[in-house]
């Protein structure tokens, strides 16, 4: 039997076992060079193919062989084969397999896969395999210990990027995943030789809809070209080992400095104030929303990068509780496949899905009985300004609300 195709195969059972430790149990058993391929090309963030999958497919005959595969990920990977060219690839690589492992192998390419397995669940079963994509991210200020030597920086309605410079240039999501149609940043970064290193920042437009929506389409006809507001800057080693000495203060002032040595246009540095109380922060927070913006940031200027969710970044929002229906539940993709996705409910007739907040126990459990939530009423915080289409912007779950 064609091995790649095996995979394929196994993935397939992999994605139907309900359960982390029955999937784990699974990976183990079929375990193989060419899985574990697959599985490197879907999850690795760093492995990019430039490319997706064409929506219309069709099997000429199963010829993909493995060698052909991993020739293809490596044309893609270091651009050799690019644009149009790599589409044609791509599209290639999945006419070569049978018709019923055409929908996984696409996911796979196109780094989307769908089998309730993430890169902490491999890693269990091989220590290590896939790099972890960790950037730094901010904690609501609530009742939190406020620095002692502080800064405020506006918070932009964009999408959360990170702009990599080493021997390629692109732009990857707090996820990992690829971000388009921000050509213009990367020609910027590419024409005055922006230094090697990886890049944090907020990609913005107008709105932070269109942001979204530009950055996150594989081909898109753009009506906006989006700007790169950058507020940090880590070395490749850093990165890499996951270990940052340097304080925020020392990476602000390198960061200043390499943006001073060329005219950039679309490649901004994040301005910031010094604030000594939460108090100014909420008034600095006023006013950049007043200007459009989401909020303000609080940064701690002697933290180090901690590569995961910090108190030494506060985010200082507006926002406000809402009590809403809960209609029906909604299967999960990716980590949550085979279990509870979202939430689906209903406010002023509009359908809200609701997923942050609910821990991995409930989503087992309203999956298995949904007779126990749906019907019920739920308490979610949400951003104080709705949608460009009138819904709740980014609801949390917080709790049931019993007493409705």
């Amino acid at each position: 039997m064609n091995q790649l195709f095996k995979a394929l195969s196994n993935l397939e059972r992999i994605k139907k076992v309900g359960g982390r430790n029955a999937k784990i149990a699974l990976l183990t058993e079929v375990e193989s060079t060419e899985l574990l391929a697959l599985l490197n090309v879907a999850l690795n963030p760093y492995l990019t193919l430039g490319a997706r999958v064409p929506k219309t497919i069709s099997e000429i005959h199963p010829q993909t062989t493995f060698a052909h595969f991993n020739q293809t990920v490596l044309d893609l990977s270091t651009r050799h084969v690019s644009g149009g060219a790599a589409q044609v690839a791509l599209a290639n690589l999945v006419e070569g397999v049978p018709l019923e492992l055409q929908p996984i192998f696409t996911d796979v390419l196109n780094k989307e896969p769908r089998i309730g397995v993430d890169v902490k669940t491999v890693n269990t079963v091989w220590d290590k395999f896939v790099p972890v994509f960790s950037p730094q991210l901010a904690n609501d200020s609530g009742k939190r210990p406020f620095p002692k030597y502080a800064v405020a920086e506006p918070k932009f309605d964009g999408l959360r990027a990170l702009l990599c410079v080493a021997g390629k240039t692109y732009l990857l999501s707090r996820k990992g995943l690829p971000l388009y149609n921000a050509e213009n940043v990367i020609a910027e970064a590419v024409k005055y030789e922006l230094p090697p290193g990886v890049y944090d920042g907020e990609l913005f437009g107008q709105t932070f809809h269109q942001s979204v929506g530009t950055a996150h389409r594989s081909k898109s006809a753009a009506t906006e070209e989006l700007n790169f507001h950058v507020f940090d800057r880590l070395a490749w080693v850093e990165w890499n080992q996951r270990k940052c000495k340097r304080t925020f203060q020392d990476r602000r002032t390198d960061l200043a400095d390499v943006l001073k040595r060329a005219p950039y246009e679309c490649i901004k540095l994040v301005e910031q104030r010094p604030v000594t109380s939460m108090l100014a922060a909420l008034q600095l927070a006023k006013i950049w929303k007043d200007q459009g913006l989401e909020g303000a940031v609080v940064k701690d200027l002697d933290a180090h990068y901690l590569f995961k969710r910090t108190d030494a970044w506060l985010k200082v929002k507006f926002t406000s509780t809402y009590d809403i229906p809960v209609v029906a539940v909604q299967i999960g993709r990716g980590k949550y496949a085979g279990s509870l996705g979202k939430l689906v409910c209903l406010y002023k007739s509009r359908t809200v899905r609701v997923g942050s907040g609910l821990s991995d126990e409930l989503r087992d459990l309203w999956w298995a009985k949904p007779e126990l939530i749906v019907g019920k009423t739920i308490e979610v915080k949400a951003d104080e300004d709705e949608t460009h289409k009138g819904s709740l912007r980014f609801p949390r779950f917080v709790r049931i609300r019993e007493d409705k």
